[in-house]
């Protein structure tokens, strides 16, 4: 959640990621990696809950409420950008994580970009 100097704008990043989803299915699509079932996507399972907990942090009563709900958000970031996508939907939702930090008005440190980019990137061969 905290900026660096090496963090890419947000600008940056998403005009990266307009195209991604294409580039991502068709070399995957033809080398066979099918998509999870819907259950089977940890990772927008994940990204599910990490918004359910940015909304919790309006209703939290109390700063050490607070303090729990965004603990509990860092430990979901950290799963979400720490744990490689097994599938096609996995490396897609990890592209639309980031498009959802920059929506919330939340930052990504340029180490958890950097993560996830190379895990991404392993779906355009």
């Amino acid at each position: 959640m905290a900026s660096t100097a090496s963090t890419p704008s947000r600008r940056a990043l998403l005009g990266a990621f307009i195209a991604a989803p294409l580039a991502i299915s068709i070399p995957a699509a033809a080398q066979g990696h099918a998509s999870a079932p819907i259950g089977g996507n940890r990772h927008d399972g994940w990204r599910a809950e990490y918004r359910s907990l940015f909304h919790q942090c309006d209703q939290a009563d109390g700063d050490d409420a607070t303090q729990r709900v965004y603990a509990q958000m860092a430990a979901m970031q950290r799963r979400i950008t720490n744990t490689p996508a097994r599938t096609l939907a996995e490396a897609q939702s990890q592209i639309r994580f980031l498009v959802d930090q920059d929506e919330l008005g939340m930052e990504l440190a340029g180490d958890e970009i950097m993560a996830l980019l190379r895990d991404i990137a392993r779906f355009m061969v």
